[in-house]
């Protein structure tokens, strides 16, 4: 069974997952995460949290330095109300992901040789996009029908190892940032990754270099 975070709902990926590895759309159940019947924290209790010092100083390094960075990047400009706006944002940036770590139960090893692989990611959401607008014209003119395939492949994971539970974070976020690959969950008991594309392709490399086999 693969737990996708959900309440009273799981995936069996006998079931949903066929020889070739591929199923449709309307065989995956929708499902509640349990995380919405959970309370939030108090106010209080919120910013007590953000007063001490990070779990994830590393995550907490990356968040102050890379959220007006970006910022930066996306605007284009540095006139005074971007930058004002930019630093609010980046503030805030940096003050959830604090908060997350606080809270956070799971221990994170972060290694320099897994971070760096985000250097592909330009490369693929650049021939993502192409993949998937070819996919949508030929859709829109009735030629070839969009295809919705969930999809599951190895992955070397370990609810033991900090090192490779950062590793699943990163694959999880690093492959879903491109258009056609979607990451839904990663099982560390089955080791399988499951996610969803519309044109089928081979697992990206760096997907592979962070734990994923094909």
């Amino acid at each position: 069974m693969l737990d996708l975070g959900c309440q009273h709902s799981y995936l069996d990926l006998g079931e949903v997952v066929g020889r070739d590895g591929l199923a449709t759309a309307n065989q995956v159940t929708r499902c509640r995460h349990p995380s919405a019947d959970v309370e939030p924290h108090s106010t209080m209790a919120w910013f007590r949290s953000i007063r001490r010092s990070p779990r994830h100083p590393t995550l907490f390094a990356l968040s102050f330095i890379l959220a007006p960075a970006l910022w930066i990047i996306f605007v284009g400009s540095s006139n005074l109300h971007e930058l004002i706006v930019g630093g609010v944002a980046s503030l805030a940036t940096v003050v959830f992901v604090t908060f997350v770590c606080r809270c956070s139960n799971e221990e994170l090893t972060l290694r320099l040789r897994d971070l760096i692989q985000l250097w592909r990611i330009p490369w693929y959401i650049a021939i993502d996009v192409y993949v998937v607008t070819l996919v949508v014209v030929r859709d829109l003119l009735q030629l070839q029908r969009a295809q919705s395939l969930y999809r599951v492949c190895g992955f070397d994971t370990s609810v033991h190892d900090p090192a490779r539970q950062a590793r699943t974070v990163m694959a999880i976020a690093y492959t879903t940032a491109s258009p056609n690959t979607i990451v839904i969950g990663i099982d560390p008991t089955q080791s399988r990754m499951l996610f969803h594309q519309i044109k089928s392709s081979k697992v990206p490399e760096m997907t592979k270099a962070l734990g994923a086999k094909q």
